[in-house]
C-alpha cells in the first residue's frame, strides 16, 4: 500500500524540507555550482506533489545518498543532472538535466556514462504535466483506460515512471 502524502511529508528529511524555499534553491545552487531550473524549482516547493511520488518502489529522499549530497549530481552525455528518485528494486535513478531553460527528465544507473535510452528522455515540465493530469484522474475516480480496472501501484508506477516499456503487468 502506498503512504500517504501527510505521512510521507512528515517524514521527508531536512533537505527536502529546505528544498521548500527560496534559501535552500539558493543553497543547493551554491553547492552544485549551476542554477536549478524553474520547473524543478516548483517541483520542490510543492512538496505534497513531489511526495506524491514517494512509494516503495520509488525513493525521493534518496536515502542511499548521505546528507551532504543530497541530492545528489549524475553526469550523462557531459550534462549534468539533479537526481529527484531512485528505484531500489531496480538500481535506477530518475535525474533532470541542468543548465536548460527546458530540461528534459531521464532515467538511468548513478555512475553510468549516459541515461538508458530506451526510457526516456522527456520534457520535465510535460511529465510533471502528465503527472499532475494522472493525480487529478486519480482523485477523481477517473481511470486513465475506461474499460480497465483501477491500476496496481507498482504497475502504474511503472508505466509513468518507464512511459515506453510496453512490458508492464
Amino acid at each position: 500500500m502506498q503512504p500517504s502524502i501527510a505521512s510521507t511529508l512528515a517524514e521527508a528529511p531536512d533537505w527536502f524540507t529546505r528544498l521548500s524555499e527560496h534559501a535552500g534553491i539558493v543553497e543547493l545552487e551554491a553547492r552544485l555550482n549551476a542554477s536549478v531550473p524553474l520547473e524543478l524549482q516548483l517541483f520542490y516547493r510543492f512538496p505534497a506533489f513531489a511526495c506524491s511520488l514517494h512509494s516503495r518502489q520509488t525513493d525521493i529522499f534518496l536515502n542511499e545518498y548521505s546528507d551532504g549530497t543530497r541530492p545528489p549530481v549524475v553526469r550523462w552525455c557531459g550534462i549534468d543532472h539533479l537526481i529527484i528518485a531512485e528505484f531500489p528494486d531496480a538500481s535506477c535513478v530518475q535525474a533532470v538535466a541542468l543548465g536548460s531553460d527546458n530540461p528534459r527528465v531521464e532515467w538511468g544507473y548513478d555512475g553510468g556514462a549516459q541515461p538508458n535510452m530506451n526510457i526516456g528522455p522527456i520534457c520535465f515540465a510535460d511529465w510533471i504535466i502528465k503527472l499532475a493530469n494522472i493525480k487529478l484522474d486519480e482523485m477523481n475516480g477517473i481511470s486513465r483506460n475506461p474499460e480497465s480496472k483501477p491500476t496496481e501501484p507498482r504497475t502504474f508506477w511503472r508505466s509513468f515512471f518507464f512511459p515506453n516499456d510496453n512490458n508492464l503487468g
